[in-house]
C-alpha cells in the first residue's frame, strides 16, 4: 500500500511492539519530508541463527528532497505522520516493511508453516484411514457372527440330508430273491436319493454355521471323513444292483420242478456273472461273481444228469445225487455269505451317529 493511501491509525504502544526490537523505529518521528535520510535502527535478533535470504532486513526508506516534484493526488498533511503500514494494537507486524523479526521465520509462509500444514494433512489423512479401518473391522466382525437364523438354515439342510440318507439305508439291503423289475426300480430310486444326499451335504458345508462356528465345523468334518467310507459302500451297492442282481433275478426266475427251464436259467445267470467280472470294482462283488459263476457251471452239468435219472430211476447215480445236493448247498451258502458281507459293509459305513451329533448341536444353537 502506498503512503498516500495509508489510513491514519494510532501509534502502537511499546507493549504492542514485536519481540526482538528495543524500540519502535517509527514512533514519534518527524515527517519524512522534513528530515534528512536516516538509516533504520539496527534490529538485533534474539536468536543467534542468521535468517534466510528471504527474511533479510528490508532496505532503508529514503526521503525525498525538499524541492522534489510532488506526486499527483492528495498531498500528505502537515504535522507528525503516522508510520507506514501501522500496526494495530495487539496485532503483530506484517508486510514487506515491518517483516518478521530477524531469526524468527514468518509462520504464514516460512518452512515451519509449510511443515505444519503438511503435518495437519497427514494427521487428517491418518484419522480418516483409522475410521475406515474401524468400519471395516466392524463389518468383518458382523459378517463373521453366526445368528440363530444361520443355525436354523444349517439344521434344515442337515434334516434334508438325513431324509435322503434314511431312504438309501432302507434300499441298501439287497435281497437275492428280488425280481428283475424290483431290482431296476430300486436302483433308480437309490441313485436319485444318493445324488440328492450328496448335493445337500455340500450345501450344508457351505452354510455360515458350518464355516464360522468351530464346533459345528469340527462335527461336519467328522461327518465328511466317515462319508468317504459311506461313499465306497454306496458304489458297491450300485454296482451290485447293476451287475449282480440281474444274474440273481435270472437264477430265481425258474422253478426247480422243471429241470430244463432251471438249467436254462442257471446258464443265463452264469453268462451274466461272467460278463460283469470286468465291470466290478468291489472285491466283495468280484469274489462273489467269480465263485458263483463257477458253481453255476457245475450245477448246470449236474442238473442235466439229475434230469436223466429222474426220467428213468434205473439210471440213478448216488454220486451224482450227492454232488448235486452239495453243490446246491454251496450255492446257497455262497449267496448267504455274500449277503452277510454286504450288510457288514453297510453297517461299517453308517454315519447316523455323526449326523445325530451335528443335528443336535445345530438344533441347540438355533433355539438358544
Amino acid at each position: 500500500m502506498s503512503p498516500e493511501n495509508q489510513p491514519n491509525q494510532p501509534n502502537p504502544t511499546p507493549q504492542d511492539a514485536p519481540q526482538g526490537f528495543n524500540q519502535n523505529p517509527l514512533e514519534q518521528q518527524p515527517p519524512i519530508a522534513d528530515q534528512a535520510p536516516q538509516p533504520m535502527p539496527s534490529m538485533q535478533p534474539q536468536q543467534p541463527q542468521m535468517p534466510p535470504a528471504s527474511d533479510a532486513v528490508p532496505p532503508q526508506l529514503a526521503t525525498a528532497p525538499e524541492n522534489a516534484p510532488q506526486p499527483f493526488g492528495p498531498q500528505p498533511m502537515a504535522g507528525p505522520q503516522q508510520p507506514m503500514n501501522p500496526m494495530a494494537p495487539g496485532v503483530p507486524p506484517s508486510g514487506p516493511f515491518m517483516g518478521a523479526p530477524v531469526g524468527q521465520p514468518n509462520p504464514s509462509n516460512g518452512p515451519l508453516g509449510g511443515l505444519d500444514k503438511k503435518l495437519l494433512m497427514w494427521i487428517g489423512g491418518g484419522v480418516g484411514a483409522l475410521i475406515i479401518v474401524i468400519i471395516a473391522i466392524v463389518i468383518i466382525v458382523s459378517s463373521l457372527a453366526v445368528s440363530k437364523a444361520d443355525y436354523k438354515t444349517a439344521y434344515e439342510y442337515a434334516n434334508d440330508a438325513r431324509s435322503s440318507y434314511t431312504e438309501m439305508s432302507g434300499l441298501s439291503y439287497i435281497s437275492p430273491y428280488s425280481t428283475e423289475t424290483e431290482t431296476e426300480n430300486t436302483l433308480d430310486t437309490f441313485k436319485k436319493s444318493n445324488e440328492e444326499f450328496g448335493k445337500t451335504i455340500k450345501q450344508l458345508g457351505e452354510t455360515k454355521a458350518i464355516t464360522q462356528d468351530g464346533k459345528a465345523k469340527e462335527l461336519y468334518g467328522a461327518l465328511i471323513d466317515k462319508k468317504k467310507t459311506f461313499d465306497s459302500a454306496i458304489e458297491t451297492t450300485i454296482e451290485t444292483y447293476e451287475h449282480i442282481m440281474p444274474a440273481m433275478a435270472e437264477f430265481n426266475s425258474a422253478s426247480t420242478s422243471n429241470i430244463s427251464k432251471l438249467v436254462n436259467s442257471v446258464d443265463a445267470a452264469r453268462s451274466k456273472l461272467e460278463a460283469s467280472e470286468n465291470k466290478l470294482s468291489s472285491e466283495i462283488n468280484k469274489e462273489f461273481a467269480s465263485k458263483l459263476a463257477a458253481l453255476f457251471k457245475r450245477y448246470s452239468a449236474l442238473l442235466k444228469k439229475v434230469e436223466v435219472y429222474r426220467s428213468d430211476y434205473s439210471k440213478y447215480d448216488s454220486k451224482v445225487a450227492s454232488d448235486y445236493s452239495s453243490t446246491a448247498s454251496e450255492i446257497s451258502k455262497t449267496i448267504r455269505d455274500w449277503s452277510s458281507d454286504m450288510r457288514k459293509l453297510g453297517d461299517d459305513a453308517e454315519i447316523k451317529d455323526e449326523f445325530n451329533e451335528l443335528g443336535q448341536y445345530l438344533a441347540e444353537k438355533a433355539s438358544s
